[in-house]
């Protein structure tokens, strides 16, 4: 059993190209986060996850839901970023090109995630597009919702940017107060710490620690990745709360321009 450092929520570029970044995501996963690092790169209605896996560089073990680098002893665990009806919903582990449906009610997004052996992620709950006030309002009269997650984000580093208009102010506070305030009724939940960076810059930059089991270290399958993942994230459900917390403005700043810029490309029919 060994205690490593986890940054499962990155998308490495607000663009979905991910052009020579194996090596150098690979470097910095293994500078910031040491070894038996995990970071998990998060598609958002594109396939990122798996263009990046097929890029060249370090020898590699794929497993379909994810890549191990031996050389650098860092695993990428395939994620996606569910839009929702109500909001975003994180979901890891999925094998390689199976991506879920958009748009659909809360609980639709949850079961098909669930059938495809995900684990779950209530991601910047109170940021912009989170999930958070969907929980909190229907929690009296169906507890249950927040039972069926594996993690909530205490901490999402881009999420700490307040920019009026366009995202909320103390969305880190409130999502750490609401699992303070659930924990205990609600066991079994990860608190999670993530950078949600979208550049290479912010990887690593928040992280959380995961407890491991023995069985960490013999994966063999794709099952076993979503498996072992998930327990582990179930033994060490605070683990939130410590790790490292690193405030990614400039990230969140730099990655609404980028935002802009690609909406007006598209408009004119340039897709990057």
């Amino acid at each position: 059993m060994r205690t490593i450092r986890a940054d499962l929520h990155n998308h490495l570029r607000t663009s979905s190209r991910m052009d020579g970044l194996f090596n150098p995501a690979i470097d910095r996963a293994a500078e910031r986060l040491g070894s038996g690092g995990i970071f998990g790169l998060v598609n958002f209605s594109d396939h990122r996850y798996e263009d990046f896996a097929g890029q060249r560089g370090y020898e590699r073990e794929n497993f379909g839901n994810a890549v191990y680098v031996p050389e650098k002893d860092i695993l990428v665990v395939k994620g996606q970023e569910v839009p929702t009806a109500k909001g975003h919903l994180l979901v890891l582990g999925l094998e390689e090109d199976n991506h879920l449906k958009e748009g659909r009610p809360v609980l639709d997004s949850i079961k098909e995630a669930k059938d495809a052996n995900g684990i779950i992620v209530a991601d910047h709950p109170f940021g912009k597009e989170g999930l958070g006030h969907f929980f909190v309002d229907e929690y009296n009269s169906h507890r249950d919702y927040f039972g069926l997650l594996n993690g909530w984000e205490v901490f999402n580093g881009e999420a700490a940017l307040w920019f009026p208009g366009l995202t909320p102010k103390n969305a880190n506070n409130a999502a750490h107060d609401i699992y303070e305030s659930y924990r205990l009724e609600v066991k079994g939940i990860a608190a999670v710490t993530s950078s949600d960076g979208h550049s290479l810059r912010e990887l690593g930059t928040s992280y959380m620690p995961l407890e491991t089991s023995d069985d960490y270290d013999n994966i063999k399958s794709s099952n076993e990745i979503s498996s072992v993942l998930r327990n582990c994230l179930g033994s060490t459900k605070f683990s939130g709360f410590f790790g490292r917390k690193n405030d990614s403005k400039l990230g969140a700043l730099a990655h609404l321009a980028d935002l802009a810029v690609l909406s007006g490309l598209s408009k004119i029919g340039i897709k990057i």
